[in-house]
């Protein structure tokens, strides 16, 4: 079944090719959970804290407490990413998450042709999108999950909205050690831009008077689909000694806006406070950006709460290195 698994991916990405811009809202291949990010992005398979919903909703499930997750980013060129999620168990083997990404662009002055310099008004643009996750442990091997998201993009006076869902399984060995996800993600409606911007006055018949020549017209702008994600991973937990374990994980990835592609990354644990990781990101991809990351954490206990604090950075070839920073609280 692996040998199978592997010819499957490389027959995919031997005939793979770029669709890149293809596609609206493409925030939503962010990655979200700095403890993912440092691992390069390959956890559909991996088990971590309430940010592990991104990659896998069905991965909840198999969190015993409640998580609190914060994240801060400068992401590219000056923009800000910001991460919130949320999950606990509840009855009958079911776990509840919910998140928040928004991406700000920042702001800038408002300029025309006639004045270049400046209008006097700032003009700015984000990305939102907030969502609600319910997991199940079907059995003490499997996991099921859903996810129904809110998404808004919002430019100046302009946003288009849309809602998603993501459905995705989990399935881990009798002894733990090996686990294996599979999750498609952001199955929803076209997005559509819309707003006051788009109401202009025209004249018909520039040509010739008489008529009305401010007759109001909306400009019309197309539908744009979202950026659907397939995603299967396979980890795999082995003990280097009693001080020490290592996590090897790694995701097939299967865009609908760009090529097909893997993610590997690796976590080792010392002691059980402190993470090493690192990842290697857009295997079989020609023209990326997105190669290398690499990321800290360690944990504490305060008050009785498991506090646990990580940090990534993520290179990005022209744009050098992005850097993340996270705290999640266990209770």
């Amino acid at each position: 079944m692996i040998k199978n698994f592997i010819y499957l991916i490389i027959l995919s990405l031997s005939f793979s090719q770029t669709k890149v811009g293809t596609s609206a809202a493409p925030f939503l291949g962010i990655g979200m959970g700095v403890k993912s990010i440092g691992m390069g992005g390959a956890c559909t398979s991996v088990i971590g804290g309430s940010e592990s919903m991104y990659w896998n909703p069905a991965s909840i499930a198999r969190i015993k407490t409640k998580v609190f997750q914060a994240q801060s980013a400068n992401w590219l060129v000056d923009s800000k990413l910001s991460t919130f999620s949320f999950s606990m168990p509840m009855f009958n083997n079911s776990s509840l998450g919910l998140f928040i990404n928004y991406l700000n662009y920042g702001e800038e002055i408002v300029t025309t042709v006639d004045d270049e310099y400046g209008t006097g008004d700032l003009w700015n643009a984000s990305d939102f999108v907030i969502g609600s996750v319910l997991s199940w442990r079907i059995t003490d091997r499997f996991s099921l999950g859903s996810t129904l998201k809110y998404i808004n993009s919002k430019i100046y006076n302009e946003s288009a909205t849309t809602l998603a869902g993501d459905i995705g399984v989990l399935y881990e060995s009798s002894n733990k050690s090996i686990r294996f996800g599979s999750c498609i993600s952001n199955l929803g409606p076209n997005m559509i831009m819309d707003g006051k911007d788009l109401f202009k006055k025209i004249d018909l018949d520039p040509e010739n008077t008489g008529h009305n020549e401010t007759i109001l017209a909306k400009l019309k702008t197309d539908k744009w689909p979202l950026p659907i994600i397939f995603r299967i991973g396979l980890s795999g937990n082995f003990k280097i000694n009693r001080f020490s374990k290592m996590l090897i994980s790694t995701d097939a990835v299967l865009p609908s806006d760009d090529a097909e592609h893997l993610n590997i990354g690796v976590q080792f644990t010392i002691y059980d406070k402190i993470f090493l990781r690192t990842g290697l990101r857009n295997i079989g991809l020609d023209f990326t950006e997105e190669k290398y990351t690499f990321g800290i954490g360690s944990h504490l206990t305060i008050f009785g709460n498991f506090i646990e604090f990580n940090c990534a950075y993520q290179y990005f070839g022209v744009f050098g290195f992005v850097p993340h920073y996270e705290f999640l609280i266990y209770k």
